[in-house]
């Protein structure tokens, strides 16, 4: 139902898994988003899921996160218990293809071993239910549910705003969009709900393409990117042959690490003083000794996870990111704003952000000769980088500011509540 001249009271973000349990680039978006909302004046607050030992509520950067449960979480941990030894081999939704021999064999564990597809039923179920109790009970706070997954939690926000009479905004962030539900029991039913009653924010024109292909109305997609914090920028610290890698290495192969790697030899032929830094989890170790094999070692660094990664940021002459597939990277659009000049795959995702020639280079995936050149180029020009690096951070500044963004999606959250559909 409309409520077309009533003032909007707020949005509910379900995010079921945010810090302290694993968290990634889109929930951190998430969180992100939801802290420059409330800058705003918005009321936010946030639907997880509860786990042993985490509090009923906190406050996460300002922001009240809830964690509704009850006896159905007793019931389901008790009965999903012993499904955890087993496993079987799956292609995973987000796997892709490509020769995963020269990957470490740590690597290839995360990409090809999936539990029990059909388990997200049962799960999404406990979550919604617990979800809709606590909702309802406050369903005067809000008149949005916004979900960042077109998965079991963007269907789950679908059936919790349909049934609390609320509207339904599912954040698609992946090119997969809804093919990574083929895995999942009744996949096919969570598509058609959320096709048939959902708004849809696409990070990109490639994204917004493949929902309108699924047959979701164009009149129901809005073109919203991520958002990047944009801080003064800080004294320029860049080592000239300092090249900066951020991703987490547990999504192997999409982030194309093992590319990077087999084209460093090159790189360090061409500009032997080069040194790549890493950061990101994952399996550091396998790679440092998939490095020590290419004869690269020396001149490779694995930091692992890091809580500030602004200092890497500021030391490095140039960002690269040869992934496979991404939807939109937040390291990419950091490194942008920290006045990085990229390179980065020619793929959907990447070529809406990175301008060829201007603020970076694109290069195709899976060229690891190509991924050289290019680095090469940037690291052996110090002014083609500086000059490359300002435009990327003014771009940065014009479309990807979070300050921008979440002006856009107070907008978009007004007029879907304005709507009589859905």
């Amino acid at each position: 139902m409309a409520r077309e001249n009533a003032e909007f009271r707020g949005v509910a973000m379900l995010l079921p898994s945010v810090p302290p349990r694993p968290a990634g680039g889109a929930e951190l978006q998430a969180l992100a988003l939801s802290r420059a909302l409330a800058a705003r004046g918005e009321h936010v607050f946030i639907v997880s899921e509860w786990a042993p030992g985490l509090p009923d509520k906190a406050e996460l950067g300002g922001i009240a996160v809830f964690r509704p449960h009850g006896f159905l979480n007793v019931l389901w941990r008790a009965a999903a218990a012993p499904l955890k030894f087993f496993k079987r081999k799956t292609p995973h939704a987000d796997s892709v293809r490509t020769d995963y021999s020269a990957l470490p064999e740590d690597g290839k564990k995360g990409i090809t071993v999936r539990r029990f597809g059909w388990l997200s039923v049962p799960y999404a179920l406990v979550f919604a239910a617990n979800a809709f109790i606590f909702l309802r009970r406050r369903r005067h706070e809000f008149d949005v549910i916004h979900a960042h997954h077109a998965e079991w939690d963007g269907f789950a926000a679908v059936v919790l705003a349909r049934l609390l009479g609320k509207k339904a905004l599912v954040k698609d962030s992946t090119v997969n969009g809804f093919r990574r539900l083929q895995n999942d029991a009744f996949g096919w039913r969570m598509k058609n709900c959320m096709k048939e009653r959902a708004y849809f924010a696409a990070l990109t024109g490639a994204i917004a393409g493949n929902l309108e292909t699924e047959g979701v109305p164009p009149a129901r997609i809005f073109r919203i990117p991520n958002g990047v914090p944009l801080s003064p920028m800080a004294v320029p610290g860049n080592k000239p042959d300092s090249c900066l890698f951020v991703g987490n290495l547990t999504q192997q192969p999409a982030k194309g690490f093992d590319v990077l790697l087999r084209a460093w030899p090159l790189v360090v032929k061409n500009r032997p003083g080069a040194v790549l830094h890493v950061a990101g989890g994952g399996p550091a170790a396998a790679y440092g000794a998939y490095a020590e094999k290419l004869g690269i070692v020396s001149s490779v660094r694995f930091y692992g996870s890091v809580p500030d990664i602004s200092a890497l940021y500021s030391s490095a002459a140039v960002f690269v990111l040869p992934s496979r597939r991404e939807g939109m990277s937040n390291a990419l659009l950091e490194a942008m704003a920290h006045g990085l000049p990229a390179v980065a795959s020619a793929i959907p995702g990447m070529n809406e952000v990175v301008l060829e020639g201007e603020t970076g280079l694109l290069v195709p995936p899976d060229d690891e000769r190509s991924l050289a050149l290019a680095l090469s180029r940037l690291l052996g020009d110090a002014e083609l980088s500086r000059t490359m690096g300002a435009a990327a951070r003014k771009r940065a500044e014009e479309y990807f500011s979070l300050e921008k963004i979440a002006a856009v999606y107070s907008e978009v959250y007004r007029d879907i509540t304005s709507r009589a559909c859905c």
